[in-house]
């Protein structure tokens, strides 16, 4: 009997593991890409993610003192200053740094001559302590918005000096940022500690989760909890970083960009989970959430305005295309302004059109939620 519940609990912390989808490593010293880590078997369930990336350079490990084998130490949690470094080298290795943006401009001192971004922002890392090694990563998320300057003071333990375990939602804050993605005007959080994330760092836990980076840990009774003050083991972030390297690139996706939710138990895309409205509404009922109610949405471009919908009942209405945006093949986000407000929404091959799509015509419409029924 105990044998097999140890056996039991075995399982199913290794699937929590899995399940996160989180997690990052890092190295004293550079290792050579077809390194074995002495304490990682090849049964370790995160075996393939940290081979994978030790080999695009994304993760190394600990050298022995004379050099002839390697370390991972993968249940150690990852540090501010890791998971800075991680997230830089999985976007270095995809080829996806923003520095290499030909809009962005290389920072100079008084006389004019190229710096790195380390010099850049040296004094604020200076009084923060961050070691030498990651002055550069580090310096990158700030350039960028990923690390906000307030959070460096978590970075380093006053007394030891070493690096403080960086919690699970300030990780998955700075890889959805790294990651770059749309974010949404209705967010679903499928967790049991929904509640514990706030709305500024829901949309980015979305994010990651619509796009499968972060998925949450499966607890003992079969539920799944995001867990946002826990640390993020190395071997856990060997496999985001790998997710990060894989998708940076990917185009747009409707199956992750759109969707409806429903806040009823009996009828929600995910039993128990937490709906949010981030952006504006197509309607003023804002918070006021009865059962059965269904919102519709999709993710939206930089700097534009979330928006959703609730569904209800199709209606006839009238208002003038004030702009297109093609999302993908036969798809366009088509922009109708109705009473002097711009409501988005999706006008699909479903949909039974006999209007001129352009800007400037007007319509008479039927929508569903953010899908265009018909147009005339």
């Amino acid at each position: 009997m105990k044998n097999s519940l140890k056996k039991s609990l075995a399982f199913i912390m290794a699937m929590t593991i899995a399940f996160t989808g989180i997690g990052i490593g890092l190295s004293t010293q550079e290792a050579d890409a077809a390194v074995t880590f002495t304490d990682l078997s090849s049964s370790h369930w995160a075996a393939s993610e940290i081979a994978f990336a030790a080999e695009k350079g994304i993760v190394n490990g600990y050298p022995s003192w004379d050099g002839t084998s390697y370390t991972f130490h993968p249940e150690s949690s990852v540090s501010y200053e890791e998971a800075a470094t991680m997230l830089y080298r999985a976007l270095d290795a995809a080829g996806n740094l923003r520095t290499a943006d030909p809009a962005w401009q290389q920072p100079v001192d008084a006389s004019g001559a190229a710096i790195t971004l380390a010099a850049k922002h040296a004094s604020l890392l200076d009084d923060a302590g961050i070691a030498d090694w990651a002055k550069e990563y580090v310096a990158y998320g700030l350039e960028f918005g990923i690390i906000a300057e307030e959070e460096l003071g978590d970075f380093v333990n006053d007394e030891t000096k070493l690096g403080n375990p960086a919690p699970r939602i300030t990780v998955a804050v700075w890889t959805a940022k790294a990651f770059d993605k749309n974010l949404a005007g209705v967010v679903n959080l499928p967790f049991t500690d929904a509640s514990l994330i706030d709305d500024e760092e829901a949309v980015y836990v979305d994010m990651l989760y619509r796009h499968g980076i972060m998925k949450g840990s499966l607890q003992l009774d079969g539920t799944v909890a995001f867990q946002p003050a826990s640390g993020v083991k190395r071997s856990e972030f060997a496999a985001i970083a790998n997710r990060i390297y894989n998708n940076v690139w990917s185009t747009y996706d409707p199956a992750k960009e759109t969707f409806t939710y429903k806040t009823s138990e009996e009828n929600s895309f995910f039993e128990g989970a937490q709906i949010r409205i981030i952006g504006s509404l197509k309607t003023e009922m804002i918070g006021e959430y009865k059962p059965g109610v269904t919102v519709s949405g999709m993710t939206f471009l930089k700097d534009e305005k979330p928006q959703a919908h609730y569904i209800g009942a199709p209606e006839v209405q009238k208002g003038k295309i004030s702009s297109l945006h093609m999302l993908w093949e036969d798809t366009l986000r088509v922009t109708i302004n109705v009473d002097g407000d711009d409501i988005c929404y999706l006008l699909t091959p479903e949909t039974v059109s006999t209007a001129k799509i352009k800007e400037g015509t007007r319509v008479t419409f039927i929508a569903d939620g953010i899908n265009l029924i018909e147009i005339k």
